[in-house]
């Protein structure tokens, strides 16, 4: 059996993640989609650095299109809210990505994003857990590719879309007295990370991250001993600012100009406040 937690399914890899286990969870899914009734004709499919997570991603999208339901992959990794972004953008009937998160290296996983661009709720994952059950038993694992239902077209990264620029202060960043250092966790969100880094034209920096959590002792999480290097790189350079996300680029931790880790929850207040009275 199968069981999604808050964020997902996961599992160590080889052993509760493996390609059939993948191929029955998406066909669970598909099928949870279709008894809604609503038209299932495109999904998203995306993936991190992690160890077989594009492997996972082109064997979903290969058993999607199978099931003469478009599927598009994304070009190369990507962290997960550009995955939530491109199921509004596309109309897509879900989205999936395959992601370790902040789990130690042996862990892989997938999370699924419904139509309307946010995590599947639980009702939905109890049932695509239900359906896997009675799968599993008598699933054949053989299907036909249907290649020219799976493309892999370049999925546009919302954070250097007009739509997103507009909310930031740009004007701000670029100040002269502002220094800020970003370290994503993993690769994933690195290109994204450097992305924004050059477009402010600011006194920011963006430092390089591993493709992949690299011993057994590395989670990939946004914990205050975790952006000990970052502090470490603030004091350094007197920066005024850091931020990190963790390796799929849905959590961040935050250090102020005394290189204090931020409470996220306050600061996400903070976030609201700002765009409600000054950029929506």
């Amino acid at each position: 059996m199968v069981h999604f937690g808050t964020s997902g399914w996961r599992g160590i890899i080889g052993r509760e993640l493996t390609f059939r286990r993948v191929r029955i969870v998406v066909q669970a899914m598909i099928e949870t989609l279709r008894e809604a009734g609503d038209p299932v004709e495109l999904i998203v499919i995306g993936f991190d650095t992690r160890l077989l997570s594009e492997k996972f991603a082109k064997t979903a999208a290969q058993l999607i299109a199978s099931n003469r339901i478009s599927a598009e992959l994304a070009p190369r990794d990507v962290p997960s809210p550009v995955v939530a972004s491109m199921v509004l953008e596309r109309s897509a009937a879900a989205g999936i990505t395959f992601t370790g998160s902040h789990n130690p290296p042996e862990y892989n996983g997938l999370k699924i994003y419904t139509a309307d661009g946010i995590l599947a709720a639980q009702k939905f994952t109890d049932r695509v857990e239900k359906i896997f059950d009675r799968l599993e038993k008598t699933y054949d694992d053989t299907f036909v590719p249907r290649r020219r239902a799976c493309r892999r077209r370049t999925i546009r990264n919302p954070r250097t879309s007009s739509d997103f620029r507009r909310l930031i202060d740009w004007e701000a960043i670029r100040a002269p007295a502002s220094r800020w250092w970003s370290i994503p966790c993993t690769a994933a969100r690195a290109s994204t990370s450097t992305t924004s880094c050059s477009r402010t034209r600011s006194r920011s920096k963006s430092s390089t991250a591993p493709a992949t959590p690299t011993s057994a002792a590395m989670r990939p999480d946004c914990t205050s001993e975790n952006l000990s290097r970052l502090r470490d790189v603030m004091r350094r350079t007197g920066a005024d600012l850091g931020l990190s996300t963790d390796g799929d680029g849905d959590r961040f931790g935050i250090l102020d100009h005394g290189a204090r880790m931020c409470d996220s929850s306050t600061a996400l207040a903070v976030i609201l406040d700002y765009l409600a009275r000054r950029r929506v």
